[in-house]
């Protein structure tokens, strides 16, 4: 039986160095592992759906935290390191 896999917030705004909001090097340690699963769910025929956060430049979110992962810019992008497991209907 194929599984659906969520793939929740593995953006650049988050993992990547440089941006407002990013979660630190620890936070990239999980990487290799998220990749390893997506690879073998897609070799078992599961489909694989990306939610990545993104927001308005205007957001009221960035009364509370810094901008980030703003519509139009690099970071509510999927981390290139899984890239490869995004397509045009995920």
């Amino acid at each position: 039986m194929a599984n659906v896999v969520l793939v929740i917030d593995m953006v650049k705004g988050f993992l990547e160095p440089g941006h407002n909001l990013y979660c630190g090097d620890e936070s990239r340690e999980i990487i290799p592992r998220v990749h390893g699963l997506l690879a073998r769910e897609l070799a078992a025929g599961s489909e694989i759906l990306f939610i990545s956060d993104h927001h308005d430049p205007d957001d009221l979110e960035f009364q509370v935290f810094p901008v980030h992962c703003v519509k139009g810019t690099e970071e509510p992008n999927v981390i290139h390191e899984l890239a490869e497991f995004v397509t045009g209907d995920n």
